[in-house]
């Protein structure tokens, strides 16, 4: 048997050329698809790490505000000054806020919603029966 070679030879220039810059074309396409690809990969991601962050930072934003229910409540406790119950109702207004915007996100995982309900049942019944007795 006698394999067959593929020439170019009997081919003339035009063709060759145009043959070339398909190649060349299509080289550039499969680029730009992989490229177009991984750039989506990247902007996906991104919003991932843009999402977490946010997500850190209102759970910050709920210990911030424990510690402002904490003060105020001291500050009451000791000195019956009603200027701290502000502290006391600012901390707990950002935490109902930061519990609404948690509550609407698609961020959290199953295992952190849980723990933030058992956050947010403690806080609960902290406010109820340790607080309010105190505030009256």
């Amino acid at each position: 048997m006698k394999s067959r070679r593929v020439s170019l030879s009997h081919h003339s220039l035009t063709s060759k050329l145009i043959a070339g810059f398909a190649l060349i074309l299509l080289v550039i396409l499969v680029l730009i698809s992989v490229t177009r690809l991984s750039l989506s990969n990247i902007d996906a991601n991104v919003d991932a790490n843009v999402s977490s962050y946010q997500t850190l930072d209102k759970i910050s934003t709920l210990l911030s505000s424990v510690l402002t229910i904490e003060s105020g409540m001291r500050g009451f406790a000791l000195t019956g000054n009603n200027m701290y119950l502000e502290r006391l109702d600012e901390g707990s207004l950002k935490i109902k806020e930061v519990n609404a915007s948690l509550s609407e996100s698609d961020a959290l995982n199953a295992e952190q919603v849980s723990q933030l309900s058992e956050f947010f049942n403690i806080y609960t019944d902290w406010f109820a029966n340790d607080i309010e007795p105190i505030i009256g």
